[in-house]
């Protein structure tokens, strides 16, 4: 795997040069083996069914882009893994340390619906959700009521905005040569030009990530197919933030809330972020470190 138009020095980064071309199918069907399984209903059977055979090839799936395929560009490779590891630990999450069934329940709601087609609404709902909007074991919601028309007229100006913010970092960092290819070089760059590329990284990844939840949101909502209170604000106020733990639980975007332990919390993030680095630059152990880490952070 190359990186187009990166210098001779740094034509030797990527971590798997023997990976063979990506089989797009991999990237929807472990969401589709989960989706399949959630639709069987949880008695012993089919519960058997969900651990032992839909579990195995959803992850079988969800991980073979990390470690035997690539589709020859490292952002959408950090992309592609990413989806493969989030789609790991929702399979293990849905299909093994839970049954959803009695565990999620929508808003108003305190049981499954009955038919398969009422239920297979119910999963393709929990699968979109993973922040909780509409169910029971959710807490974000819009701190006051607007109406559609503001919401879509401010909307469209965030999506510019981040286009904006998004536009130009990625020129500025095409145009200096601090690309995919040479971030790991970061480390070794003075104090202030490292804290300003950094930065410079931090605002590239908060344009993409509510930018992208923006975008959705205007199509959603202006097609009708949902209200703007499904749509609550992508990451928290400024002013929530009083120490780390403050930072992580209400400020900092929760895309997949689950009821777990917080040092299981963050060490799945660290396995998600950290593959995620891996697959662009052959390195990771940082990342992973900085988010298993967190727990103790917190504590302090």
């Amino acid at each position: 795997m190359s990186f187009e138009g990166a210098s001779p020095e740094h034509a030797h980064w990527s971590p798997a040069p023997h990976r063979q071309p990506l089989p797009y199918i991999l990237v929807p069907l472990p969401h589709i083996i989960i989706f399949i399984a959630l639709i069987l209903s949880p008695t012993p059977f089919p519960l058997f069914i969900r651990r032992w055979l839909c579990l195995p090839l959803a992850m079988t799936s969800a991980l073979l882009p990390f470690f035997l395929y690539t589709t020859g560009y490292p952002a959408l490779d950090e992309t592609i893994v990413s989806i493969g590891i989030y789609a790991a630990l929702q399979a293990s999450d849905l299909l093994l340390l839970s049954i959803p069934e009695t565990q999620y329940h929508r808003l108003g709601e305190d049981q499954v619906p009955p038919t398969v087609q009422q239920k297979a609404r119910w999963v393709a709902d929990l699968l979109s959700t993973p922040r909780g909007v509409g169910w029971k074991f959710g807490r974000f919601h819009l701190s006051r009521v607007i109406s559609r028309r503001h919401f879509l007229l401010s909307r469209i100006f965030r999506l510019v905005l981040f286009y904006i913010i998004f536009d130009s970092v990625s020129f500025y960092l095409c145009d200096s040569r601090v690309s995919y290819h040479q971030i790991h070089l970061l480390a070794t760059q003075p104090l202030m030009p490292r804290l300003f590329h950094c930065a410079l990284w931090g605002s590239l990844v908060y344009s993409i990530l509510p930018g992208s939840y923006t975008a959705f949101s205007l199509l959603s909502v202006a097609n009708g197919f949902t209200e703007p209170k499904d749509w609550p604000e992508f990451f928290g106020g400024l002013v929530e933030i009083r120490d780390v733990g403050s930072f992580w639980s209400r400020f900092w975007q929760s895309l997949r809330r689950v009821v777990r332990p917080r040092h299981v919390v963050f060490l799945l993030s660290a396995l998600l972020h950290g593959a995620g680095t891996y697959a662009i630059l052959g390195v990771g152990r940082g990342t992973f470190s900085f988010f298993a880490a967190q727990p103790v952070d917190i504590m302090l």
